[in-house]
């Protein structure tokens, strides 16, 4: 097995691949909503650990802000699971070679010998440089090594910077050794991978990777001696207690750190090419009669990471040296004014996070650096600026910025600390609130800040030194909050329509007012409510403190309006009231909601109160009270239903009762109607509510929550039609294993839409590339839809799953978490081509999956990123920059498609250029954050005639539950194929299998009736075809249901409506196969469900009859005024008036087999065999009957669509193994073949077909299955 580490060539990982479910790590860091919770009740700022990157640290703040601090250059990296200080210091390893302890980049030195001096290393990409002689062991001391008399009376003096750079100094000391032949002309051999070594006029060395971005540099090479300074006006440097001159803090004495004050410099020639780098020393310098001993010879080489961050020293001295990450200073400070001998400005990078801080209230920003040096006590100005230019590896010199036009100000300070014990050394601030806040507002991801001295030519008290890295350095410290969202998705209980016009009535009780609130930061919100009669806006009935009425952001806020304040208000008539709310988070408040209205009508009689109780958690049982009606008749049992599954019937005392339910997924309706002592119907209420996922992590891509992966797929391509469609796995007998086939009757769990147009449609996702995992930190599978084009380009969405594959509740605020575009925009401007879910492969052990990505673009090239999550729901503002090159060594990586999928021991993910049909896996991806490697280990799986060619959508799940990845494709013709993956236990070669395809049979027409939330019904979308549907009569939107929004047909009090939506033609061939389904809320007076005109009569009618109380479903023999039917009837009392009920109805023209399911159960079948095609409209809530409508439907309907085939609903009966719904006998013949013999389910065998052909296989088996 091949474990690649980011560069073409590859070291060897032992072991096999890991196996296993997928167990995500706990997550050990507080998120922020937590963090921000426990900084509120302890009055302390608090740590948020999971967003602590190497340079960045966040914490939480008692006032509800959030606090990032960033460096300049990384500060810390993870080593072993946790953050490590950078430590330069040098030791030595069992190899025999010296490295620094922790750096943020490689960096190996000689331990002596005839090998490379140094070797730096990025990212897989690397320098390797070799002198022209042999190296003696070094002595080391802290970060320098010293190789002593490396060529005669000629030291050489290596010292580690802490991100992976050194500088190399040659160290003469006396003049014979200056007139060695071997200093003439210095030749270093390089050795490189990944990238090539260019000198610029001015002898700048950069090494350049394949996209042409600096990846090693190094300053113009300069020699000094030693020759003294001034003997007068001296101090001491802090830093080890250097002499240094007073005022310019110049070291007095030379050193290999750099030139003394009065040391002769000068530039050492510089030449590079394919076989490595010449340096020709002055030879003046060397031997002049003045040249005072020892003279040292550098250069210093710099490995870069990303150039967002960075800074630079520029020097008017040596205008054209590029000092990027780097300082004319000998001891490493940051330079700025004027000293008299030296002119310098510092500018400093810091990545600014738009997408972030977009939208936020920025309170401050503090560009804070400590000033260690000052030209004297007496303060002077030092002027922050914010140019629009960017400093980059390429442009850190003084002449590339001495024309550059740097703006105003945007900050001053005027100080002075360092020259002595009366202004010691000190840290600076300077408040660049205006220049961030203009950053975000511009879209702006990198500032430079330019620091320079006041009257530098004239001034030398402008002169100051800083710090440059490391506790004290530069730090960029924002302090920010995202104001609460606007709530929206308004409801109440009982259910009115937000907007209605004319509003929903309500009856005699009281009404409970429901607000999803939700914060981009979490944590605990203030909610505020008020309610007025609609003709009295300056008078507030009703209302709430928001210092007191306090709920967690992602969960709905709910208050209760008694029914004696609307009662009062009404004074015997029907009133009408409206409502808003607003949020806060102490610090910011949203706006106000749109106004929702209701009418109370003190006459009717209302529904039952219903209390939900708290802490509600999936699979747990909850107990909800009821109350009776303040008014009416006393209800003696209650009828309850939880998110449209089976009633249930609680008999009440006194009109109270106790529902006992256990909600199984995340977002649950529990609807609760009054029941008399003599049967009759009264007031539905309904709870909307959210229950926290259970501990136990949900399986990698399980959808459903049976423990066994599903398929989950974007339309809008393939053949499917727009949506988010998921086939659920299918198991083996005994439910232990997956088989890699899934249940073809696909359903559209994206039918609410994505949340961010706000029209609940399913086309929302087209376009979009969709993941599981668990985004939101829970236990459950979650989606993340990424749109890499079209309005949201760049941007995306988090979907809360419900842990049961139902539909997404996208309509609700608290359930959807928007991801900025610009979020995933790398330090080159780019977005991600395709985006996969990469787990815990950073070993941050968050509660939410770090992102891989492909991108790029043709000037830059492509490459992949890979985004830590910063502890956050969508938190993937930084992006590492991978070298990895492709399976195949390229960096094509725009030809490859990625997908993942996570196993016990880490991200398993498939790579597949569609190009060549080449198919690869890498397992157990391991990335350090803030680097530029990915680890993994490689396995072929075809280098050629993968499926060449095709137009696949590709998910890689453990479809069979070995342990070991595997893949489902589905391409043309809405064909799902599984592929088995084979790993063996040694070798690096996997085979694959593919499974008989499947066709994902998606709807032929879909209205999902939820177009809009109030209102007379105009049309309505097909959400899958071009047929949409249009109201007449007594249609109304409807909101606040089970459902939200739906359509409700014929509800004025005492029915007798003409209600109904009807297509401009058929939605199906009433004579061929086809299926129908509908989920439907009757009223006490049913009516017909579903319908298809002929010219006399229905093709076929699907009803409530309400003379049983049963669902009944029928297609006519002909097409006459009278004719007959074919009626398949459920049993008695199968109809519930106010409950919700799925029916499907389906047909299967071959065998005349009509099925009628209620809620995904077969309860009827019939045949109809004598057929015709009905090729009028489609009909919701009416029929055909004599050539006119009649039987409208009163209640409620959602989610109506067609197929056109034959589906069987539930699972299948015990002996059909045609899937006709009835029962067949397999037996073995005379022949001994196995022959099966099909049932007409009347008791009479119809047909027979053999099985499987003996050819004496089967002698001697007599058994005979039905």
């Amino acid at each position: 097995m091949v474990v690649a580490t980011a560069s073409a060539s590859a070291t060897v990982r032992t072991g096999p691949v890991p196996t296993g479910a997928a167990a995500r790590p706990a997550a050990t860091q507080l998120t922020t909503a937590q963090a921000l919770a426990r900084a509120r009740s302890t009055g302390t700022a608090v740590p948020v650990d999971g967003s602590t990157t190497a340079t960045d640290t966040v914490v939480a703040n008692p006032t509800g802000t959030l606090t990032l601090t960033r460096s300049a250059l990384p500060v810390r990296k993870r080593v072993g699971g946790s953050w490590v200080a950078l430590d330069p210091g040098l030791r030595r390893t069992a190899d025999g070679t010296v490295t620094p302890t922790v750096t943020t980049n490689d960096l190996t030195l000689s331990g002596g010998g005839a090998g490379p001096l140094a070797k730096m290393t990025v990212a897989g990409r690397s320098l390797a440089l070799s002198l022209p002689m042999t190296l003696p062991a070094p002595t080391l001391s802290g970060p320098t090594a010293t190789y002593a008399g490396v060529l005669p009376d000629v030291d050489l003096q290596v010292t580690a910077d802490p991100y992976g750079g050194f500088s190399e100094v040659l160290v003469v000391h006396t003049r014979a050794a200056a007139t060695d032949p071997a200093l003439t002309t210095l030749r270093l051999t390089t050795a490189t991978t990944g990238v090539t070594v260019t000198a610029d006029a001015a002898g700048n060395l950069t090494a350049r990777d394949r996209t042409g971005r600096a990846v090693f540099t190094a300053p113009q090479a300069l020699a000094w001696d030693s020759a003294g300074g001034p003997t007068t006006a001296t101090g001491t440097s802090p830093a080890g207690g250097v002499r240094v001159q007073a005022h310019t803090g110049r070291p007095v004495a030379s050193s290999s750190a750099g030139p003394g004050a009065g040391a002769h410099v000068a530039r050492v020639a510089t030449a590079a090419g394919p076989a490595g780098i010449t340096l020709t020393p002055s030879r003046s310098l060397l031997t002049a009669a003045d040249t005072v001993y020892p003279v040292y010879l550098d250069p210093s080489w710099s490995a870069l990471g990303s150039q967002a961050s960075g800074w630079a020293s520029i020097s008017e001295y040596f205008p054209s040296s590029n000092y990027f990450d780097r300082t004319p200073d000998p001891q490493g400070y940051q330079q700025v004014g004027n000293s008299g001998s030296m002119w310098s400005h510092t500018l400093v990078n810091f990545p600014i996070d738009v997408a972030k801080l977009r939208g936020a209230t920025i309170q401050s920003a503090a560009l804070s650096t400590t000033e260690v040096y000052s030209y004297s006590c007496s303060p002077s100005t030092v002027n922050v600026y914010a140019p629009a230019t960017t400093l980059t590896a390429s442009n850190a010199t003084w002449n590339a910025w001495s024309g550059v036009n740097l703006g105003g100000a945007v900050a001053s300070a005027t100080v002075a600390h360092g020259y002595n014990s009366s202004c010691p050394g000190a840290g600076v601030g300077f408040n660049v609130l205006s220049a961030v806040t203009a950053d975000v507002a511009a879209n702006k991801t990198t500032q430079t800040f330019v620091m320079t001295g006041v009257n530098e030519s004239s001034d030398h008290n402008s002169w100051k030194e800083f710090l440059a890295s490391g506790n004290g350095g530069p730090t960029l410290s924002i302090t920010y909050n995202h104001p609460p969202d606007t709530p929206s998705g308004l409801t109440t209980s009982p259910a009115t329509a937000c907007t209605a016009a004319p509003p929903t009535t309500v009856g005699d009780a009281a009404v409970s007012l429901y607000a999803p609130v939700s914060d981009p930061d979490g944590g605990n919100l203030g909610v505020a409510y008020a309610l007025w009669k609609t003709s009295s806006p300056g008078t507030i009935l009703a209302s709430s403190n928001p210092a007191s009425l306090t709920y967690p952001a992602g969960t709905v806020a709910t208050l209760v309006v008694p029914e004696s304040t609307l009662k009062t208000a009404a004074a015997g008539t029907i009133t009408e009231f409206s409502w808003h709310v607003q949020v806060t988070d102490t610090i910011a408040t949203s706006a106000w909601s749109v106004t929702c209205n209701f009418n109370f009508d003190p006459t009717r009689t209302g529904q039952p109160t219903v209390t939900a109780p708290s802490g509600l958690t999936m699979g747990q049982t909850a107990v909800f009270t009821v109350a009776p009606p303040p008014s009416g008749v006393v209800p003696t049992s209650y009828l309850y239903q939880l998110d449209g599954a089976a009633t249930h019937t609680m008999p009440a005392t006194s009109g109270t009762a106790s529902i006992a339910v256990s909600p199984t997924r995340f977002t649950n309706v529990l609807s609760v109607t009054s029941l008399s002592a003599g049967g009759n119907v009264g007031d539905t209420a309904t709870v909307t509510f959210n229950a926290t996922p259970p501990a136990t992590i949900q399986a990698d891509q399980d959808f459903t929550g049976d423990g066994f992966a599903d398929l989950l797929t974007v339309g809008a391509r393939n053949g499917l039609a727009a949506g988010l469609w998921l086939a659920s796995g299918q198991t083996n007998i005994a439910h232990t294993a997956g088989t890699g086939q899934v249940n073809t009757a696909v359903m559209d769990v994206g039918a609410n839409g994505n949340n961010l147009v706000a029209d609940n449609k399913p086309a929302d996702f087209t376009g979009a590339q969709t993941i599981t995992g668990h985004f939101t930190g829970t236990s459950l599978q979650d989606v993340l839809a990424y749109y890499p084009s079209g309005v949201d380009a760049g941007g995306g969405v988090v979907l809360n799953g419900n842990g049961d594959g139902s539909v997404l509740q996208a309509q609700y605020n608290t359930n959807a978490d928007p991801i900025n575009a610009g979020i995933f925009t790398d330090s080159l401007g780019n977005n991600p081509i395709q985006l996969a879910n990469a787990g815990n492969s950073a070993g941050l052990n968050l509660a939410y999956p770090d992102l891989i990505a492909t991108s790029g673009d043709p000037t830059n090239g492509y490459y992949l990123d890979y985004y830590p999550n910063q502890n956050a729901i969508g938190g993937y503002y930084l992006a590492d920059q991978l070298t990895t090159t492709t399976p195949t060594g390229g960096t094509d990586w725009n030809n490859w498609t990625i997908t993942s999928c996570q196993l016990g021991g880490g991200t398993a993910m498939f790579l597949w250029n569609r190009t060549t049909g080449a198919l690869y896996l890498w397992t157990a991806l391991a990335h350090s954050p803030g680097t530029a490697a990915l680890a993994y280990t490689q396995y072929t799986v075809a280098t050629t005639g993968w499926n060449t060619g095709q137009s696949l959508t590709l998910q890689a799940a453990d479809v069979d539950n070995n342990g070991s990845p595997d893949l489902w494709a589905v391409g043309a013709g809405t064909t799902a194929t599984a592929y088995v993956l084979t790993v063996p236990a040694s070798g690096n070669t996997a085979t694959i299998a593919a499974q008989a395809p499947q066709t994902l049979l998606s709807p032929t027409h879909a209205w999902a009736l939820n177009d809009t939330r109030t209102g007379t019904v105009g049309t309505a979308a097909d959400a899958v075809g071009t047929l949409p549907v249009s109201g007449s009569g007594d249609a109304l939107w409807h909101s606040g249901d089970l459902y939200d929004p739906d359509v409700i047909l014929n509800s004025a009090p005492g029915g007798g409506g003409t209600g109904a939506l009807s297509t401009a033609g058929p939605a199906l061939t009433t004579n061929a196969d086809f299926t129908v389904s509908v989920w439907v809320d009757p009223s006490p007076s049913g009516g017909v469900v579903l319908s298809q005109d002929g010219v006399h009569t229905s093709g076929f009618k699907l009803w409530a009859e309400t003379s049983d109380n049963s669902w009944r479903f029928a297609m006519p023999t002909a097409d006459v005024t009278a004719p007959t039917y074919d009626t398949a009837a459920a049993p008695a009392g199968s109809l519930n008036a106010g409950v919700w009920t799925r029916l499907t109805a389906s047909y299967k023209a071959s065998t005349g087999l009509v099925n009628l399911a209620v809620n995904g159960t077969v309860v009827a079948s019939t045949t109809h065999t004598t057929t015709w095609n009905a090729t009028g409209a489609f009909q919701i809530g009416d029929s055909l009957a004599g050539g006119v409508h009649s039987g409208y439907l009163a209640g409620q309907v959602s989610s109506v669509q067609t197929w056109s085939r034959f589906i069987a609903v539930g699972p299948q009966p015990a002996g059909d193994f045609n899937g006709d719904g009835r029962a067949d006998i397999a037996g073995i013949d005379a022949n001994n073949n196995m022959t099966l013999y099909t049932g007409d389910g009347a008791g009479h065998l119809v047909n027979y077909v053999a099985m499987w052909h003996g050819n004496g296989l089967w002698t001697g088996f007599s058994a005979v299955v039905a």
